[in-house]
């Protein structure tokens, strides 16, 4: 064994229980329905969000580092992950399997990203009392 302290793993026929695995719970379409119907009334920040989510299935992680430029005519470019690291702070680094992929987006979905959200964003960027500079392309759509 580690530093011949022990000739042998003491723990080697230790018999570990069996763990069934869980079984992932996919909502219905009337589900999905009924909670994008619930989230039409809520400020457009929350209905984009959970709409590309719902949309896409893109991870949270994801759907954080998305960034304006990443928005294509038809796709959104999927390539990078942000998630808070507890005693780091917030951290960007590679998707889940490290891969860029492009993931489809209609025509709809598109008109909300870019016509209200963003416009929604303008507004709130250029008003007086606002600190910051107005949206660049390399701004984080979800900053808040």
């Amino acid at each position: 064994m580690r530093n011949d302290i022990l000739p042998y793993n003491p723990a080697h026929r230790l018999r570990l229980p069996r763990v069934e695995p869980r079984q992932q719970v996919i909502p219905t379409k009337e589900e999905l329905l009924r909670l994008l119907d619930a989230i039409s009334q809520e400020p457009v920040q929350f209905r984009v969000y959970f709409t590309l989510a719902i949309l896409t299935g893109m991870r949270r992680g994801e759907l954080a580092a998305l960034r304006w430029v990443d928005i294509g005519e038809s796709h959104i470019c999927v390539s990078r992950s942000r998630s808070q690291v507890t005693g780091i702070g917030i951290v960007e680094g590679k998707t889940k399997n490290g891969k860029t992929r492009f993931v489809p987006i209609s025509a709809s979905v598109r008109q909300l990203l870019i016509e209200e959200y963003q416009g929604y964003f303008m507004w709130w960027h250029t008003h007086p009392d606002y600190p910051y500079e107005p949206v660049e392309p390399t701004d984080y759509i979800f900053c808040g």
